[in-house]
């Protein structure tokens, strides 16, 4: 009687390859990326109600990869982490010296881009906008740069403190009594905003 050993195929053929390639088209390299919640109080929420109830605070996704991948690391303080107190389109920090919580927000409502500040107004609050503009349709429009993910401008909390501008600049140093922040992108001009007098001063740190 003649016995037959019948292997699997697999076993019959070159062993070439186990496992699957997989590459990235195009490449792309890994980060550590982060996602928010922007939460006012209800004081905020109602003055923000009653100036647009259709503004919204930008989301991470609209902002450039490079920038989300950076701005931990370049606001990170150690009583006031990214998370607790700014991201890149909003800030929170006491601006008019009254001891009570503000706000300073980017976003947009269904036709216009905004810039604006909720402050403490006694036991109410009051909206400030820095600037408004409509979102047009060419590729250069804050619209275009939402659905792509390319907002390049933010946000930073300034604490109280001296702050001078580079020796080129030839501007006076500032004494910060209140809470600030910083407005600017990876290029073009930044300036520090300080409430002064009733008012928002821009103290810019580059031309």
């Amino acid at each position: 009687m003649k016995l037959f050993l019948i292997l699997p195929l697999s076993l019959l053929l070159p062993r070439l390859c186990l496992a699957e390639v997989i590459y990235d088209v195009p490449p792309s390299p890994p980060r550590i990326d982060f996602e928010y919640k922007i939460i006012l109080s209800t004081g905020m929420e109602l003055a923000l109600k009653k100036y647009d109830p259709e503004f919204q605070v930008l989301k991470a996704e609209d902002f450039n990869p490079l920038l989300r991948k950076i701005y931990p690391y370049k606001v990170l303080w150690f009583d006031r982490i990214v998370t607790g107190y700014q991201t890149p389109p909003a800030v929170i920090g006491d601006f008019n010296g009254d001891a009570k919580p503000d706000a300073v927000l980017i976003g947009r409502n269904k036709t216009h881009g905004k810039r604006i500040a909720i402050l403490s107004n006694g036991n109410e609050y009051t909206v400030i906008v820095f600037s408004a503009g409509p979102l047009l349709k060419e590729p250069t429009s804050l619209d275009h740069e939402r659905k792509v993910g390319n907002v390049e401008g933010c946000l930073e909390l300034i604490p109280p403190g001296r702050i001078k501008a580079e020796p080129a600049y030839n501007r006076p140093e500032i004494d910060l009594k209140t809470d600030a922040f910083k407005y600017g992108g990876f290029e073009g001009s930044q300036g520090i905003y300080y409430y002064h007098e009733g008012k928002f001063v821009d103290y810019a740190l580059s031309d």
